[in-house]
């Protein structure tokens, strides 16, 4: 079976030629933050033209394909002095492996919010070397995967254990054995390579739990799950899904690895809880993460969230929503914003997120439905049971009708919402819009449809938003700053609405 572990999110690719051809400088200083500059030598002469690779320290080969320039953060040649120059480079640590022919070298740095730059006057392309060593296989398994971290290679071991890494590049790295089977770490080293040389390293060392808890994360919170659970989920489901919700007012995303893959959560035994990372975005400062409960006794204790690893090693989702009941899945996942079944024209929110729905302009219905919107509201027919809205109107492009309502007190981010979900007839064409009305900037993202006389369910996920409109600002600018839902309608006479529901998101989301 191959097996493969590829990196959580790919990190920004960029393919860099060294600029400067007529440059024989013997140094370099970087002007910009988050930069490299490396020379590199062949001999006592500059390695001109020799190719070179990015890759973050935790990156791990495919098994069964070469990686392709695609994921590698960086590729290119060097200039004719043998110097590399990269700008505008991400933070975390990185593996840059220059090759020439049969000569390859590699060296590792790191750029975080202390040190911005790196400059490397020389270093030197040499031969290749070889790793001899073996893994303590467990009990039951055929063999493991041995993978040099931050470089394209991977090697499995015979059923003994045994494995032996040829031709690879000179310098110091990191090899890490898996057992694909039990997807566990059967053992570590930090290995330095000598050119032309077979470095015996015996059998790999297994990192012992709380080193691997306390060690190389830089960063620790105890959190109290209890205050993670919320009234409307009690008496609470086992198992069941807590949900952490990261913000700039509670963590510094500077800290963490770019896509959050370096979070790591442990019960009050030192033991790793199932984690789903539903939504991570360091740019505007959010992050979801969904968290599995095995067991009430769970919830009693402190968890510990671990992060500030940019040498963790790739963290896979795992299926938290595995084994629970279609009710507790739905009740965590969706809500009603409207249905227009009750007796005053409240939306369906929970409690302090409640507010009225409206209607505007006031000129589109005559003063007596307007002065009780209710009276909008009518046997919904036509094959559908209950109450729905109807707005009879006439408005022509640019003017509209609409009926809205608040759904967040304040800007909100519900950027992991998977659709919302609107029932509409009628004629004429009608615009689902999620927005912000408490900026001074009306920021938008809108979905365009066209009504027709027979009940239709219409669903609109974040991919079918317009982006970047004119007046409408698309999805990945509106998503977290969203306070009210609001359908448009115009070039017709005729708009009917009912059962407004949003799913991928809870009450908790918009509070």
């Amino acid at each position: 079976m191959n097996f493969s572990i590829k990196p959580f999110l790919a990190l920004p690719i960029a393919f860099f030629v060294g600029c400067n051809n007529s440059s024989d400088s013997a140094s370099y200083t970087t002007e910009t933050e988050n930069a490299i500059a490396v020379r590199v030598f062949d001999g006592d002469k500059p390695a001109a033209m020799t190719s070179f690779r990015v890759m973050p320290n935790w990156f791990i080969a495919d098994t069964s394909n070469a990686a392709t320039d695609e994921e590698y953060t960086f590729t290119g040649v060097t200039d004719d002095s043998g110097w590399v120059r990269i700008e505008n480079h991400p933070e975390g640590s990185f593996t840059l492996q220059f090759t020439k022919g049969d000569s390859a070298v590699v060296t590792q740095y790191e750029l975080n919010a202390i040190a911005h730059t790196v400059t490397i006057d020389s270093i030197a392309l040499d031969s290749r070397g070889s790793v001899d060593g073996w893994v303590n296989l467990p009990e039951g398994s055929d063999y493991a995967w041995v993978f040099v971290k931050g470089v394209d290679y991977a090697q499995k071991t015979d059923s003994e254990g045994h494995f032996i890494l040829k031709d690879i590049p000179s310098g110091n790295m990191n090899i890490i054995a898996w057992i694909p089977e039990d997807s566990v770490i059967a053992g570590v080293a930090s290995i330095k390579v000598q050119p032309a040389d077979t470095l015996f390293v015996e059998t790999l060392i297994v990192p012992d739990k709380m080193d691997e808890l306390m060690g190389p994360w830089r960063y620790s919170r105890k959190i109290t799950p209890k205050d993670l659970r919320s009234k409307w989920m009690r008496p609470m489901s086992i198992p069941t899904v807590l949900t952490l919700r990261l913000d700039s007012t509670n963590f510094d995303f500077s800290t963490a690895k770019s896509d959050g893959s370096d979070l790591r959560f442990y019960d009050d035994d030192g033991e790793p809880l199932q984690i789903e990372i539903d939504t991570w975005n360091a740019k505007i400062q959010s992050g979801i993460i969904n968290i599995r409960v095995e067991k009430a006794a769970d919830t009693t204790g402190q968890w510990t969230m671990k992060w500030g690893n940019q040498s963790a090693h790739v963290y896979e989702n795992a299926d938290v929503w595995k084994d629970l009941s279609d009710s507790l899945v739905e009740a965590i996942n969706s809500i009603l914003v409207l249905d227009f079944e009750s007796d005053n024209n409240q939306n369906c929110l929970p409690g302090d997120l409640q507010n009225n729905w409206y209607l505007s302009p006031e000129t589109i219905l005559d003063s007596t439905i307007y002065s009780n919107n209710m009276l909008a509201v009518e046997d919904a027919d036509k094959g559908r049971s209950g109450k729905a809205l109807h707005i009879p109107y006439e408005a022509k492009s640019p003017d509209y009708v609409l009926v809205g309502t608040r759904i967040a007190s304040t800007p909100r981010d519900i950027g992991h919402l998977d659709s919302v979900e609107v029932w509409i007839r009628g004629n004429g064409m009608y615009n689902i819009i999620l927005e912000n009305l408490d900026a001074e900037k009306n920021y938008k993202a809108q979905y365009k449809g066209e009504a027709n006389e027979k009940w239709e369910r219409i669903v609109v996920r974040p991919q079918d938003f317009e982006q970047d409109s004119i007046g409408y600002h698309g999805w990945d600018v509106t998503r977290n700053r969203i306070t009210h839902f609001t359908v448009f309608a115009f070039n017709g006479s005729d708009l009917w609405v009912d059962d407004v529901k949003f799913y991928g998101i809870n009450r908790d989301d918009l509070r």
